[in-house]
């Protein structure tokens, strides 16, 4: 859950393996929008992803922050 997100109507988010991998990319309206920690219909293994959060917003840019799946 990313908080205050949906208030950006254009915002996209995007998760990547830290190989640079595409593993999910969609627009976060809210609860039920997020990355459920599968690609492909697996279960991506734990370790530290990539979070890239696209604004699409005039004066905005984007944020990238580290994150740790851990089942």
């Amino acid at each position: 859950m990313i908080e205050g997100l949906e208030q950006y109507k254009n915002n996209v988010l995007k998760i990547y393996d830290l190989s640079q991998r595409l593993l999910f990319s969609a627009h976060y309206g809210g609860l039920g929008d997020g990355w459920d920690g599968t690609h492909e219909g697996r279960m991506v293994p734990v370790g530290t992803y990539v979070c890239v959060i696209d604004y699409n917003e005039s004066g905005l840019s984007h944020e990238a922050k580290m994150i740790y799946v851990n089942y």
